[in-house]
């Protein structure tokens, strides 16, 4: 029986754009998205992302990371970085929906000037609790990210159930023994969620 619910973030509950980032930084740098995008996909934003930097420091790596001189701003640097992220998907209703019946946790990596973003626009509201990757030091896939996210929900693997859109955090989150739903279509996903749980 299911007695509470992680869902993730990104692309699950709310849309993401990175290219509107990568554009946005374009405009303030001129130099081609490809170089603009690989230091985003390295060690700066797992440091940032597991709390070791904060705003400041992902920042000066970032901006250190690029062509040099380039004349890329604090400023700019954070606008194209809250362009990423979107609208809430259907499935943000859902899960507002089924967080008057349980306790609906946020498992998200993520950072803080995103997190900063979401709360302050309210998107975050209503639910039970927040698991962020860089408050807790670890991302997914790790085994230790389940584990401590299950610790601080109070929950027991094998009655919780995690929703993400990464297959290898659905893999992760199966071999910790917690349930999970590999999210697809918000369709899918309610569907899917409707025959779990009525099934339990």
């Amino acid at each position: 029986m299911i007695k509470v619910i992680f869902f993730d973030i990104g692309r699950v509950l709310l849309n993401i754009y990175p290219e509107r980032t990568l554009s946005a930084l374009r405009e303030c740098t001129g130099l081609p998205k490809s170089v603009l995008e690989k230091p985003l996909q390295g060690d700066i934003s797992d440091s940032y992302e597991t709390g070791k930097i904060g705003d400041n420091e992902f920042f000066k790596r970032y901006k250190d990371a690029l062509p040099q001189p380039n004349d890329l701003t604090k400023d700019d640097f954070f606008q194209a970085w809250l362009a990423l992220l979107g609208e809430p998907t259907e499935t943000m209703d859902l899960a507002r929906e089924l967080a008057k019946t349980y306790p609906v946790w946020l498992a998200s990596n993520t950072n803080p000037a995103h997190i900063r973003h979401g709360e302050a626009e309210g998107l975050f509201d209503g639910f039970a609790g927040r698991i962020y990757s860089f408050e807790i030091g670890i991302r997914k896939p790790s085994k230790e990210f389940f584990e401590k996210a299950l610790g601080i929900a109070g929950a027991q693997a094998g009655s919780t159930l995690f929703v993400d859109d990464k297959p290898e955090n659905i893999t992760a989150a199966e071999a910790s023994g917690l349930e999970s739903i590999h999210y697809l279509s918000d369709r899918q996903l309610s569907e899917a969620i409707d025959t779990l749980l009525t099934a339990s």
